[in-house]
């Protein structure tokens, strides 16, 4: 009975480890690939050009409407 929970214990930590790894993955990943999207550059060449906070705010709602857009949408 004991050896049995070691391997319960021992197979949830190994889960929660993968799951922390594939966490950790999943983030560099879509970060990695969002960072040379060229909506990043226009985004940077607006704010070089105009008013900071506006150009954060036009990318921050567009940003939040095409998230809504595709929980909708699926």
């Amino acid at each position: 009975m004991a050896w049995a929970m070691v391997d319960v214990a021992a197979a949830l930590a190994e889960e929660e480890e993968s799951t922390g790894g594939g966490f950790a993955q999943a983030f560099l990943l879509i970060l990695l690939s969002e960072l040379g999207d060229k909506t990043f550059f226009i985004s940077l060449l607006l704010a070089l050009k105009e008013k900071k906070s506006s150009v954060f705010s036009g990318t921050f709602g567009a940003l939040a409407m095409m998230t809504g857009l595709s929980v909708c949408i699926g």
